[in-house]
């Protein structure tokens, strides 16, 4: 598993007032191997800077609090005394990149302690998670969060085991959550066109499951606009692409299909009256008829 560092931390007005013992401790929270998806880690203060410093804070543990004082103080890395540090904004540069990571965490969220520092780390997780899209956040709905009934579930009225965090209920009223989800489900929707049977549909949605490029409400708007070029129904445009092993249907496919065709039926032209004028013994004309001239030079 890897992390992204931005370079621009440099020019952080809050990273370059940190220590040198500020930014090592900094820089450990952000690699950690322990640290979960989304910048989380699980430890104490004290195993903390014992493993930063390789055993130096023991003996000259001054700096190293001092270290760790200043990151807490301007609020970049958050801790909660039951052992969890939190990087505020590791999602923002570490964001999921597919929903499949997001089920991901899953695993995270088991063995993060429970307290009130996991709950705003769940409620910052949907967020992120809203923000890059409805496929992304029906990942998030679909986690069990053992830990959120009881850190949070008296005051919210939660269950201990919910699947769903407690921000559903206070992010946005009901009608607006819908209007929103319906707004960006219409992209995933994918209805039979009109202009195409039910037959040639079903055909069209198996042969792309067969090439491993599933068919969306965005390809069979790119489609049909395509097919509107070509002048063919969208029916015609899939039978066209299924006939030719293409992915989708262009216009511009059909349009070189035809050149194609037309420069064969020209040269072929050509070869029968050339064959025919060989037969009857005749020499071949000074002038062609038009086209023939250009079919010669191409396909003799």
């Amino acid at each position: 598993m890897y992390r992204k560092i931005d370079p621009r931390i440099w020019n952080d007005s809050k990273f370059h007032s940190l220590s040198n013992e500020g930014k090592l401790i900094f820089f450990y929270l952000l690699t950690a191997p322990r640290l979960a998806r989304m910048g989380a880690l699980p430890m104490t203060k004290s195993a903390l800077l014992e493993e930063v410093s390789a055993g130096c804070a023991t003996r000259c543990p001054t700096p190293w609090q001092t270290g760790l004082n200043e990151l807490l103080g301007h609020g970049v890395v958050h801790y909660d005394e039951r052992g969890l540090f939190w990087v505020k904004n590791f999602l923002k540069f570490n964001p999921p990149d597919n929903p499949s990571v997001v089920k991901a965490w899953q695993i995270d969220f088991e063995v993060l302690p429970e307290c009130p520092l996991l709950v705003e780390i769940v409620e910052n997780a949907r967020k992120i998670c809203e923000s890059k899209g409805f496929a992304f956040l029906k990942s998030f709905d679909s986690l069990t969060i053992p830990n959120m009934g009881v850190a949070h579930g008296v005051e919210h009225g939660v269950e201990h085991g919910v699947t769903h965090p407690v921000a559903h209920q206070e992010a946005r009223s009901k009608k607006q959550e819908k209007k929103e989800i319906k707004k960006e489900t219409a992209l995933f929707d994918l209805t039979r066109p009109q202009d195409c049977s039910e037959e040639i549909w079903s055909e069209w949605l198996t042969y792309r499951k067969q090439m491993k490029k599933p068919f969306n409400a965005h390809g069979l708007k790119l489609l049909q606009t395509e097919a509107q070029k070509a002048k063919v129904t969208t029916e015609k445009a899939m039978t066209l692409a299924m006939a030719s092993n293409w992915v989708s249907f262009k216009a511009a496919y059909v349009a070189n299909a035809n050149v194609n065709t037309q420069a064969n039926d020209t040269a072929s032209r050509f070869k029968q009256l050339q064959s025919q004028s060989q037969r009857d013994n005749v020499h071949r004309p000074d002038e062609l008829p038009i086209g023939l001239e250009e079919a010669l030079n191409a396909y003799a």
